[in-house]
């Protein structure tokens, strides 16, 4: 890295450690002068860092340091996936690989807010699945996994989370369309049936209830195991 851009990086990181989050920092002459760089350097590092979302520059008023969101973790995996360096089984693989920790750790930490919400969202999910409403049932069977991370309470899991969320978002709603397809072919015409795509979470949420982290990782590989079978079946049916 630019040993200019790391410079100012310092500079910045202990004053901002003095002053606090959001707080104004010194004047781009003032550290034009204390880091011996001409302004138009310290302008240009500047930019880079507000890019990454460490800082925020407002005409007239100032450069803030501020804490960054996971815009630029979303915009790097954007890209990365428009480059054909990830692809939807490695996004779908870290997803597993997280959520069987992730899970253990909500089993330690729920409240029966936290309970009651998850057991809200597959109340969601099968409603809307008897409705046909895939949008839905989509939303809800995401809003069930997102809370998952938000009980875990971790905030580089929830950065890299939220980082990979349109990616995230995009396999699960292709994953369930294809179970729901899939159960919905072999039950008869009409079934009201619950599915189990959806049914599927609910031993994940009375493993966290009971706060059983080992019956909670097992509840959520098997959730996956589910749909691999589902749709994996159905491959086999296609190639024949």
């Amino acid at each position: 890295m630019d040993s200019n851009f790391d410079a100012l990086v310092d500079a910045l990181a202990q004053e901002a450690r003095v002053l606090g989050p959001d707080s104004r920092i010194m004047t781009e002459r003032a550290l034009a002068e204390r880091l011996g760089n001409s302004r138009a350097t310290v302008r240009e590092n500047l930019g880079s860092l507000e890019v990454l979302g460490m800082v925020r520059r407002t005409q007239g008023a100032g450069t803030y340091v501020t804490k960054p969101d996971a815009s630029f973790v979303r915009l790097l995996f954007d890209l990365m996936s428009k480059f054909g360096h990830v692809d939807h089984a490695s996004v779908e693989r870290a997803r597993e690989m997280m959520e069987i920790s992730v899970v253990q750790e909500a089993a330690d930490r729920a409240d029966h807010h936290d309970v009651a919400a998850l057991r809200g969202h597959i109340d969601d999910m099968v409603r809307a699945t008897a409705a046909g409403d895939a949008q839905a049932g989509h939303e809800a069977d995401y809003a069930f996994h997102k809370r998952l991370f938000t009980i875990a309470d971790n905030p580089v899991i929830e950065l890299f989370v939220d980082g990979i969320s349109l990616a995230l978002q995009d396999v699960l709603a292709k994953k369930r369309a294809r179970a729901l397809s899939v159960e919905a072919a072999e039950l008869p015409v009409g079934s009201d049936e619950p599915r189990r795509t959806d049914t599927v979470h609910t031993p994940i949420v009375d493993a966290i209830e009971a706060h059983d982290r080992s019956a909670a990782a097992a509840a959520m590989v098997e959730h996956f195991s589910l749909w691999r079978r589902i749709t994996e079946s159905s491959d086999m049916t296609d190639e024949h």
